[in-house]
């Protein structure tokens, strides 16, 4: 059987903000173009929810 995962409603925004960048952009925005765009004060904020998306395997990040 099947597991269901379940996301944050921020992290499903997180996450469709995401896959609309990309094929608008294609590339990723920044972690600071992402707390502009949440109106987050914090940067950690964002990286939470880039975090808990890769753990769940929505997003697969670049750390370079």
């Amino acid at each position: 059987m099947a597991k269901t995962i379940s996301i944050t409603r921020a992290q499903e925004e997180t996450f469709s903000y995401l896959k609309n960048y990309i094929k608008k952009n294609e590339q990723a925005p920044t972690i600071t173009e992402l707390a502009k765009n949440f109106k987050l004060k914090s940067l950690r904020s964002v990286t939470q929810r880039l975090e808990s998306l890769e753990r769940k395997g929505f997003i697969m990040r670049d750390r370079f």
